[in-house]
């Protein structure tokens, strides 16, 4: 299994290590009246996705606007969230009713196979996940890394 650490703080981005190397890491810009704009940044500070997150009702969308990567889209309803890449290949990712209170916060799958957890630590001031995922799935790893980046950077804590 591949073991990652993710944290940061509320709004503001989030980094993701192995071990003690800096593997992707988001920066959240605010923008008053319009969508927010999430950029993700692999560990030598090069810039790999720009995202603007447009929220709705029941239903948030990421629209790219500038990647290195092959990601097609992803979308995001209260419980579940998908990633598509364009080569076809699809991962959902699924919170528990309990995610709030219990562990894992997000289950990840490929071709309704588990092949990954997020868990995350309830109390405290910053955001802090462990993510697990199965060592066959490492060649997608930075789209799992992205959705979470993503949807998580941007929570809205407030």
């Amino acid at each position: 299994m591949i073991q990652l650490k993710i944290n940061g703080g509320f709004n503001d981005g989030l980094k993701v290590y192995s071990g003690n190397d800096l593997i992707l890491f988001s920066d959240v810009n605010k923008k008053w009246f319009k969508p927010d704009l999430i950029n993700i940044y692999d560990g030598q500070k090069s810039l790999i996705m720009s995202i603007k997150h447009i929220s709705q009702i029941f239903k948030t969308e990421f629209k790219i606007i500038d990647q290195t990567f092959d990601l097609k889209n992803s979308i995001q309803t209260l419980n579940k969230g998908t990633i598509e890449l364009i080569n076809g290949e699809i991962f959902d990712f699924k919170k528990s009713r309990t995610s709030l209170i219990t562990n894992p916060y997000l289950k990840i799958f490929h071709k309704n196979a588990e092949i990954g957890i997020l868990n995350n630590k309830k109390i405290g001031f910053e955001l802090n996940y462990d993510l697990s995922i199965e060592n066959e799935y490492e060649n997608y790893l930075n789209y799992i890394l992205i959705y979470i980046l993503v949807t998580e950077s941007n929570k809205d804590y407030e």
